[in-house]
């Protein structure tokens, strides 16, 4: 069976003009007019919610509405009455066939669960008692209902029949142990009766109630079985009842009497439990609880859910049900409002919320609970953009009206689990990146675009689950343009000028080797390495500094300020989790071990790394063979040489290449200017980290050697792969 939980509220759509469409019920003659649609259905607890399911999308829910509080005239020139409404699962609504149609005099509207097309009076709907049977409830009267409210209109089902939950335990029981009937009598109930949807009275005359109880429900085992009685109540009571209950069993009547203490509270809208022992003397009461519908019992503990003492009555309406291995609460405020639900000192029940629904996992449930709805406070959301272009923060992918523009940094006042989208303009394009979903908590963002600098994939650098996006290539600096740029591409190392056949050397035009220094101008040097002022407490290439004046706080490439920066290193850094330790969706290949970060390859006939983002979860068309081997050293590169063309095609969905671009030595003892070795048989690519006094952490690849954490001479240059933070 298909469910869906619902609580209950009325959206208006396709709103037209009187006399554009015609249909089988009158429309409204007072001009335009609006389709009732029910978007949310639910009450405090229905009769499906007792089975531990819920409320189900086969329901059928019958609607009236009228001109006047007495229903006395009808809306419209036929009216609406005892109108079916029903699931419909595609615009996941409940809609009619024909819809009750809405025009701009007011209308009272009038419900009741579940529909019966013989329920034509709304003073008289047929109730009556029954085991497991269907829980009857009526709808709190909705007044001036028109087509400009019936948007916002909301209508609170409530509970027409009392609850009576019987427990029967074997203890010691030597028959059969066959329970045919239960008996109630004494109690102000009856067999049935009829509803009045206007204000919710029952009429009834007081009888005796017998259930049948038929199939496998019959056994009474020592583990107990559980009986769900919906009982009339004959006139309301407030006080505890006198009850006579007898069982049938193996043919013969069992009789046990419930008053005083352990009397009974029959009447609409409660939920009394009662123990029962069957044992060879006959049965006997072991306990008698009464409660409020809204409490649910899982592994011997409770969950009882109520509202902020600040809250209007009647403004938040929710269901507790169990589902599986969990305990759901779903909720909705008629204020259209964000909810929250703390759970006091039970740590252990932190709920999971997709919107106003709160999941708790029943086996982490180790005590009574009681869950508190209340409004969300609103956070603080702040984003941080790039300067590239102008920023827009909104609710789809298109520039409308509403959303933001804004130059570097901007705080929105929103409320938790709201979605916001960032997209950037120029004047040629438009670049979108991911939507941002606000917290119970103020939060910061950084607007850091897709753009032609970076590769689109991210990966995750550290267990907080910081992410970054790479550039397009490795670093180079321009000493005639006096900039730092990107080589074209990721398979690109700088170009190099035959000095003989041995020494190949940089340009001062394209230095693509760097020395560790904070100093920017040691760094890019092709000088012998001089820093006469480095010290282990600096660091190299990095945007973490406050003061966007040092070179450490970063630097501008291509025209981005501040935005890149190199990744930490050491046995904890973010190179070694990039490489290590990170979660990735690949793992479906030839190996099939999952979780694969990285394999040797060759690109363009070039040796290198190839590193897979996060959600890269399968080999794409058009990249040509798989690797073979991952996450460790390939003394033959996987026997793979991609071209310019299947690299492409890996590029696009988010791969990372790192050349093994070699390195130059800046020893003063050397000769000048210092050759680039080790080009296509070793890559080197510093960190930000220090080791000690001369050495920084630097990763390195070769054909028998992946190490993330290796660390090297500050007067040796290597490659520079820089990294943005995503947020």
């Amino acid at each position: 069976m298909n469910t869906k939980h619902i609580s209950l509220a009325f959206a208006a759509v396709a709103a037209l003009l009187a006399g554009c469409a015609k249909s089988p019920i009158q429309e409204p003659s007072d001009g335009q007019f609006t389709n009732l649609e029910l978007s949310y259905v639910g009450t405090t607890e229905t009769k499906a919610a007792i089975d531990g399911t819920t409320f189900p999308e086969e329901g059928e829910i019958g609607l009236f509405l009228f001109k006047d509080e007495a229903a006395a005239t009808p809306y419209g020139e036929s009216g609406y009455t005892n109108v079916k409404y029903s699931y419909n699962s595609t615009k996941e609504k409940w809609t009619a066939d024909p819809s009750i149609k809405v025009g701009s005099t007011p209308g009272y509207l009038y419900g009741y669960y579940p529909y019966s097309s013989t329920s034509t009076d709304i003073k008289a709907i047929p109730v009556n008692s029954s085991l497991n049977g269907d829980d009857v409830m009526y709808a709190t009267p909705v007044k001036d209902v028109t087509d400009q409210t019936a948007a916002k209109a909301s209508l609170t089902m409530n509970h027409a029949l009392a609850r009576v939950s019987i427990k029967v335990v074997n203890n010691g029981y030597t028959g059969e142990a066959k329970l045919s009937k239960i008996k109630l009598e004494g109690a102000e109930i009856a067999e049935s009766g009829t509803l009045n949807a206007l204000d919710g009275s029952v009429t009834a005359t007081k009888s005796s109630v017998t259930l049948d109880v038929t199939g496998d429900a019959q056994t009474i085992t020592t583990a107990g079985a559980i009986y769900e009685c919906l009982l009339v109540p004959s006139k309301a009571v407030d006080g505890k009842q006198t009850v006579t209950l007898t069982l049938t069993i193996d043919g013969e009547d069992k009789t046990a009497t419930l008053s005083g203490d352990n009397g009974v509270i029959i009447a609409q809208g409660t939920k009394s439990n009662i123990t029962i022992t069957l044992s060879n003397s006959g049965i006997s009461v072991q306990t008698v609880s009464v409660e409020k519908w809204n409490v649910v019992e899982v592994g011997g503990h409770k969950v009882t859910v109520k509202v902020a003492d600040d809250i209007a009555a009647g403004d938040i309406m929710f269901s507790p049900y169990v589902d599986g291995n969990n305990v759901i609460i779903k909720a909705t405020s008629f204020q259209d409002k964000l909810l929250v639900c703390s759970v006091g000192d039970n740590a252990q029940c932190v709920r999971t919320r997709t919107n106003n629904k709160f999941t708790f996992t029943i086996s982490e449930i180790q005590s009574d609970i009681e869950a508190v709805l209340a409004y969300a406070p609103p956070v603080t959301l702040t984003v941080t953009s790039d300067g590239n272009g102008k920023v827009w923060i909104g609710d789809d992918k298109n520039r409308t009206s509403g959303q933001y523009q804004f130059g570097y940094q901007v705080e929105i006042h929103a409320e938790p689990d709201d979605n916001f989208r960032l997209f950037r303009w120029d004047d040629n394009n438009r670049e979108t990146t991911r939507t941002i979903t606000v917290g119970d908590t103020d939060v910061a963002y950084r607007a850091s675009f897709i753009s032609a600098n970076m590769i689109p994939g991210l990966f995750t650098v550290n267990s907080s689950n910081k992410q970054v996006f790479l550039s397009k290539g490795n670093l180079y600096y321009d000493g005639n343009e006096n900039r730092y740029c990107f080589e074209a591409n990721q398979y690109d190392i700088p170009p190099l000028t035959p000095v003989d056949d041995n020494i190949k050397n940089e340009t001062e035009n394209h230095v693509g080797h760097f020395y560790w220094s904070k100093n920017e101008t040691v760094a890019r040097s092709l000088s012998h390495y001089s820093d006469s002022e480095a010290s282990e407490s600096d660091v190299f290439f990095t945007n973490d500094s406050s003061d966007p004046t040092k070179p450490n706080s970063g630097f501008t490439v291509s025209g981005q300020k501040g935005v890149w920066r190199v990744l930490s290193g050491k046995n904890d850094g973010e190179w070694k989790y990039l490489l290590d330790s990170r979660k990735t969706a690949y793992g479906s290949g030839v190996l099939a071990t999952g979780n694969r970060h990285y394999a040797m390859v060759k690109v363009n006939n070039m040796a290198g790394l190839l590193i897979f983002p996060d959600d890269f979860s399968s080999w794409p068309s058009g990249a040509g063979s798989e690797p073979t081997v991952f996450d460790t050293y390939s003394s033959n590169m996987n026997n793979r040489n991609y071209t310019v063309a299947e690299f492409t095609v890996l590029q696009n969905n988010g791969c990372v290449f790192l050349p093994e671009a070699g390195n130059r030595d800046g020893d003063p003892n050397y000769s000048y200017p210092a050759s680039v070795l080790n080009v296509g048989s070793y890559g080197y690519y510093w960190s930000s980290t220090p080791y000690d006094s001369n050495i920084s952490y630097v990763t390195i690849f070769r054909s028998d050697l992946v190490d993330s954490s290796n660390h090297d001479y500050w007067r040796r240059a290597h490659a520079v792969r820089l990294v943005t933070d995503a947020k």
